[in-house]
């Protein structure tokens, strides 16, 4: 989270400089590093928010019991003992 800040404050930083090349005027280059952070900074939110809200991924993979990794390798099973 830290490096998004940091991440946020540098895009702030070079909107505000192209603010500043593109009129000269104080307030505008504090407008365009205002927006450049507060846009960089929502869009990250935004896509942690949408990485991590979704559930858990189940498993699936075999167990000891069934015969996957770890198993007896001397216990012969049939087909019809896996589900």
């Amino acid at each position: 989270m830290f490096i998004n800040i940091v991440n946020a404050i540098v895009a702030g930083t070079l909107g505000a400089l192209v603010g500043d090349a593109a009129a000269g005027d104080p307030l505008t280059s504090s407008l365009a590093g205002i927006a450049a952070g507060g846009t960089y900074l929502t869009l990250i939110f935004e896509a942690a928010r949408r990485s991590f809200a979704r559930p858990p991924l189940v498993a699936r993979f075999p167990t000891h019991d069934q015969g996957g990794i770890g198993a007896d390798p001397l216990i012969k099973r049939s087909p019809s003992d896996y589900p």
